[in-house]
């Protein structure tokens, strides 16, 4: 099988992510770095798991942060051209407070029950920021260059 460079993925991706919806070309590359990132980080996680559990912690971490980084953009595109109403401003609690509850729910079986370490996870959740800095770098150090 032939191995499908980073460039290839990104651009498959953003595809993807344009035909669901996510207009804004910041949103969609976001959302790349993000989910490219998670799906590393849950490959890793799935081939270390015979060792120790962090791995997968931190990928359990990424896919929390990952799907909440969705949902948050999906809302951003749907909305921002809008003008606001009670309705969108129901929508916006409601589901703000569900994906809370769910992300507490799953947080809570990782580290309750089935007892995987909570700063990995922790730091997992971290990646929607690290994601977010690395493409405004980007895209500074982008204009930086074009500008000389």
């Amino acid at each position: 099988m032939k191995p499908i460079s980073p460039v290839t993925l990104y651009k498959s991706l953003d595809k993807r992510l344009e035909s669901l919806g996510f207009v804004a070309q910041i949103t969609r590359s976001i959302l790349c770095a993000q989910i490219i990132f998670s799906s590393a980080a849950l490959l890793i996680g799935a081939t270390l798991t015979t060792f120790t559990l962090i791995p997968i912690a931190f990928a359990a971490g990424a896919a929390l942060s990952t799907f909440s980084l969705w949902h948050i953009a999906r809302f951003a595109e749907k909305f921002t051209n809008t003008r606001f109403s009670v309705i969108m401003g129901l929508k916006l609690f409601f589901g703000f407070t569900l994906r809370l509850i769910f992300i507490g729910a799953v947080l809570f079986l990782l580290m309750a029950p089935l007892k995987f370490p909570p700063v990995p996870i922790l730091i997992g959740l971290g990646t929607t920021i690290i994601a977010i800095t690395f493409k405004g770098a980007a895209i500074i150090l982008g204009k930086t260059i074009k500008e000389d």
